[in-house]
């Protein structure tokens, strides 16, 4: 390899990237020390040991060039040397651009040739150094606290996601049973009615064909809650349970709704996507109690009392509490 002219001081960073980059070389202020030395500083045993290195294979790989440069001029040692040629000013930018270099991993090819005339002689280029330096530390800086920013918002997103996904049911995509106990957290104390729902003969479906289909009736029963019952909570509790929240709904009101939305499902006519067998009519039964300030384990049993009874009187009806109860009654 031709040593380059230590007079063309114009092209010294053009030299020294090319160097870096046909050994395939990191584009760092180590590998640019190094390149430096061997290009363009008389250290005639330092130069011969590389060439020797080259000689050897096509190129320098990074072991080899650490190996070399056990005796090399480091960064800091570089700053150093320059010091008396340079004011606080600068010190302290190169500091900046050494410690964003290393934060990003990326070296500029702007930023070494300017950085290059700092280890020439020429007095008159470190003021056009400096003020490269500058801008060009500007906009890396910017572009680190975009990312910073960009990656908090990202992180803030995945745990926000992290936590939608824990409190879901993922056949039914329904709140589940842990997302309801933190919006019943979040309305404590404001009255309402819930409404245990249980899908009738769930079980004959599964055994006539089998659980697939058995899980897509239950998702066309979600649907139908979620639609019927805007904008109140559906919750799946288990198997083919439900449990809707229906905040600041009176008694009455709530029972109407939920018998629509039982309506509605009767209505339906579904068959077997594989066969086109039809199912017939698929229905749910329905219980309906008020919390009147009541804990809400209490009020969750009240419902479930009232949807054995109705499932007693022969399914597909909602049953709901009466409107008043006796002091000490459990319902």
């Amino acid at each position: 390899m031709l040593m380059a002219d230590p007079g063309a001081t114009s092209d010294i960073g053009s030299e020294v990237i090319r160097f870096l980059e046909d050994h395939d070389l990191e584009h760092s202020p180590a590998n640019y020390a190094f390149g430096h030395r061997f290009l363009f500083e008389r250290d005639d045993q330092f130069a011969a040991r590389v060439r020797e290195a080259i000689n050897q294979r096509p190129s320098l790989t990074p072991a080899e060039v650490r190996r070399l440069d056990t005796e090399a001029v480091q960064v800091n040692d570089l700053l150093d040397r320059f010091t008396p040629r340079l004011d606080e000013v600068t010190i302290k930018i190169l500091s900046i651009i050494r410690g964003t270099l290393d934060a990003s991993g990326t070296l500029s090819q702007e930023l070494i040739q300017a950085s290059t005339s700092l280890l020439v002689d020429q007095e008159s280029n470190i003021r056009i150094a400096v003020n490269s330096m500058i801008a060009v530390t500007a906009a890396a800086e910017k572009r680190l606290v975009d990312a910073m920013q960009q990656a908090h918002a990202l992180r803030q997103e995945l745990s926000r996601l992290r936590v939608v996904e824990t409190h879901r049911d993922p056949l039914t995509g329904l709140v589940n049973r842990t997302g309801l106990d933190e919006h019943l957290k979040s309305i404590a104390g404001s009255p309402y009615c819930a409404a245990f729902i249980d899908v009738d003969q769930l079980e004959h479906v599964n055994e006539a064909h089998g659980t697939a289909v058995g899980d897509r009736v239950l998702q066309v029963i979600a649907t139908n809650l979620a639609e019927s019952c805007a904008p109140y909570v559906v919750c799946r509790w288990e198997g083919g349970r439900f449990l809707i929240l229906l905040e600041r709904l009176d008694l009455a009101s709530s029972v109407t709704l939920v018998d629509d939305a039982r309506s509605r499902l009767a209505k339906k006519r579904m068959r077997v996507r594989e066969s086109d067998q039809p199912l017939g009519t698929i229905t749910f039964s329905a219980g309906v109690a008020a919390s009147r300030g009541r804990d809400a384990g209490s009020v969750f049993g009240a419902a479930e009392v009232l949807l054995e009874l109705a499932k007693r009187c022969g399914r597909n009806v909602v049953m709901g509490e009466h409107r008043f109860i006796d002091v000490g009654s459990n319902q």
